[in-house]
């Protein structure tokens, strides 16, 4: 469940991107991140959330992802980067009675490779990656569009899409015969193919001095019947919000 809530609001602060620290400077901050769970009997809770801004030269932190920018000719740059904590996991005890015996399914860390456009219109921001790693892989298109307030203050509204391979999915959401046989409230197996899910979300960040700023984040994603018809999946969305703070060096 932690590792899912994380998973979902990393996504949200990489929006922040269009915000992000000068090149050369070091952001570092925490937050507090409160998310709802895909899984059947799993209760809503709030998780501590890193905050992590750097840009140096063509090397980045953003959220919980470590990237390195090694081509860039506007209006298209290219990325590879570094998800430790992706996926969807769980393990039993977070879900409710009767579910609590499944086996667990573990967060992945995953190596993609992304590709930024910028179509010169109003600041949008175009984003596609694709990622893979022991479990699956998946793809993401995203668009971002930046709304300067004032100096001191912007708001990133932004949708998305994601792609899920059969791989990806069957390890996070199917269920195996030996799982649907000790589970009382599991009535069959089940092996999907792949899905997806769209989100939309918002990013904001208020420079308090040159130094400190505060952050507020919230998204909602809705998923795929692949994924929500899965006997062990309560609900067919999530939703994540929070806020926090960083500190700039």
């Amino acid at each position: 469940m932690k590792k899912e809530v994380l998973t979902l609001i990393a996504g949200l602060t990489m929006s922040t991107m269009a915000l992000g620290a000068e090149n050369g400077r070091y952001g570092l901050g925490l937050g507090l991140g409160l998310g709802s769970s895909l899984y059947k009997g799993a209760e809503t809770k709030a998780y501590p959330v890193p905050m992590l801004d750097v840009d140096y030269n063509d090397f980045y932190i953003k959220g919980i992802e470590i990237g390195y920018r090694f081509y860039e000719n506007t209006p298209i740059s290219l990325d590879v980067f570094l998800d430790p904590l992706a996926g969807y996991g769980v393990k039993g005890n977070d879900l409710g009675k009767g579910y609590d015996n499944i086996d667990e399914r573990k967060p992945q860390v995953m190596v993609g490779l992304a590709v930024n456009y910028d179509p010169r219109f109003e600041g949008a921001i175009v984003r596609a990656s694709v990622m893979g790693g022991e479990n699956g892989a998946k793809s993401k298109l995203s668009l971002l569009r930046p709304i300067v307030i004032d100096p001191t203050l912007v708001i990133v509204p932004g949708i998305h899409a994601n792609f899920y391979s059969a791989d990806f999915v069957d390890y996070y959401f199917g269920v195996t015969t030996d799982e649907a046989i000790k589970n009382k409230h599991i009535d069959r197996s089940y092996s999907p193919n792949s899905g997806y899910s769209l989100g939309l979300g918002f990013a904001l960040e208020k420079k308090l001095t040159a130094k400190v700023s505060l952050m507020s984040f919230a998204s909602i994603e809705k998923f795929s019947d692949e994924i929500t018809d899965s006997p062990i999946v309560d609900k067919n969305y999530v939703l994540v919000a929070g806020v926090g703070a960083k500190y700039f060096f």
